[in-house]
């Protein structure tokens, strides 16, 4: 008694490439609001997941390029005022003073005074 094998002839896959204009020709048909990737698909005869990879690939493309904006910074001036608005109450009504920014450590001395 003889075990034979018998073997199919096994067929090769072959991927397909198409050109960035074909690509770029289907992503543009995506746009559409109302066309649907499978309906896209069908017209070019492609795969929807393949139109999917695609659109995938476009979005890290431009999320990549999008990652470094370079600024231009032009000198302002200080935005810090350069005087303290202080309101204290006192016995005659509110005192409001507007005290220099540059003379903080003097500010404690000045609000004892008025509150004695």
């Amino acid at each position: 008694m003889t075990d034979t094998l018998s073997t199919l002839p096994t067929v090769k896959k072959i991927r397909r490439r198409y050109s960035r204009e074909f690509n770029q020709q289907v992503l543009t048909a995506c746009e559409d609001p109302n066309t649907s990737i499978a309906q896209v698909a069908r017209d070019y005869g492609i795969n929807a997941n393949q139109i999917q990879n695609w659109k995938r690939q476009l979005k890290k493309r431009h999320a990549s390029q999008a990652a470094f904006i370079p600024l231009v910074l032009n000198d302002l001036p200080p935005s810090s005022p350069q005087t303290l608005l202080v309101e204290l109450p006192a016995p005659q009504g509110k005192i409001a003073v507007h005290w220099p920014v540059t003379e903080l450590a003097k500010l404690s001395a000045f609000v004892k005074s008025v509150q004695s």
